[in-house]
């Protein structure tokens, strides 16, 4: 049975920029070095937080057709979050 396609494996269909592919200059030598390499965190959502979090992926697949894990819209948060969407 083949696999069903993420949001993530789209978009690495596709050539879009994800966090793991954006190129990231070096301070000694100015050229561009690209990083797949991601990290592992724990985080511990409120149950609300939870819940919202289920309602984007649950509005992301019915908008795009297109089922997206929690990491994956995380990710897309995160990359489109700016400083003022965080501040008080």
């Amino acid at each position: 049975m083949a696999r069903r396609k993420n949001a993530y494996s789209q978009l690495i269909q596709e050539g879009r920029s994800t966090p793991e592919q954006e190129a990231t200059p070096t301070a000694e030598s100015g050229n561009t070095v690209k990083s797949s390499k991601t990290v592992k965190i724990t985080i511990y959502p409120s149950q609300a937080q939870l819940d919202k979090l289920y309602g984007f992926m649950e509005a992301y697949r019915h908008k795009t057709g297109i089922k997206i894990n929690q990491q994956d819209l995380i990710r897309r948060i995160i990359d489109v979050a700016d400083i003022n969407t965080v501040l008080p």
